[in-house]
């Protein structure tokens, strides 16, 4: 699967969120990590 650099933008949103509310994801690092695609800024 590809990420784009939107789909980037709104993972580290939701994830700055829920950090900053003090709820855990579960799943979200695995998520992120997951993603083997280079994100490029082009």
């Amino acid at each position: 699967m590809k990420m784009t650099r939107r789909d980037f933008v709104k993972n580290n949103a939701i994830a700055a969120t829920a950090t900053a509310a003090g709820i855990t994801i579960p799943g979200i690092k695995t998520t992120l990590a997951a993603s083997t695609d280079k994100i490029r800024w082009d």
